[in-house]
């Protein structure tokens, strides 16, 4: 009859170690339609968004949706937007749609954590440009990867929060365990 008891206490202490962090980072999906060959990686992402017309000829290589993590502006998601696409090897997203989803952030198993937001949400084509000497003329931008450094400092700043927090959940989990054994341990000695 004891052991059914220990065995309980321990699920519930595995259980409230396994409380992390969730919703916190900004969501990135990629589809791929086909793989682009790839010697280097563009210095440069145009975006043309739904409705813009262009005149040139790409590759379509892959589908991207970002959703924003709570609080996130436009220009963050974007980045995260531009980033995927230049790590796929593409050098434009093209027909780029803006929205909003519904996410949730909290931490997992504890209902009293739980927020549900409303996230910017940007969808659109990643492709290969077909550049030449009018592509240039008419669309030109400066060479700009800037935005990979500040998605990988955003990044790296959450992360830390969220390990934060993991580690602290852990560390009380880890001691009730203790706790729990310990007393089961004095109860059956005690109870013989």
């Amino acid at each position: 009859m004891k052991k059914p008891k220990l065995i309980a206490k321990l699920l519930l202490m595995v259980y409230a170690t396994s409380c992390m962090p969730y919703g916190t980072l900004t969501q990135v999906n990629y589809t791929q339609l086909q793989k682009s060959p790839c010697a280097e990686k563009s210095n440069r992402i145009y975006l043309f968004f739904k409705g813009e017309q262009y005149d040139f000829n790409y590759e379509k290589i892959g589908l991207i949706e970002v959703n924003g993590r709570a609080y996130a502006n436009e220009a963050e998601v974007l980045d995260y937007m531009k980033k995927k696409a230049w790590e796929q090897c593409a050098d434009a997203i093209i027909n780029i749609e803006i929205g909003e989803t519904t996410r949730e952030s909290g931490i997992s198993f504890v209902e009293e954590t739980e927020e549900v937001y409303r996230s910017k949400m940007y969808r659109g084509i990643a492709v290969n440009i077909y550049e030449d000497s009018t592509f240039f003329k008419k669309y030109y931008i400066p060479a700009d990867t800037s935005f990979v450094e500040r998605v990988n400092k955003k990044h790296e700043k959450i992360s830390k929060s969220d390990a934060g927090w993991g580690i602290f959940l852990t560390l009380v989990g880890t001691v009730g365990v203790a706790v729990c054994v310990i007393a089961a341990i004095n109860e059956e000695e005690s109870n013989p």
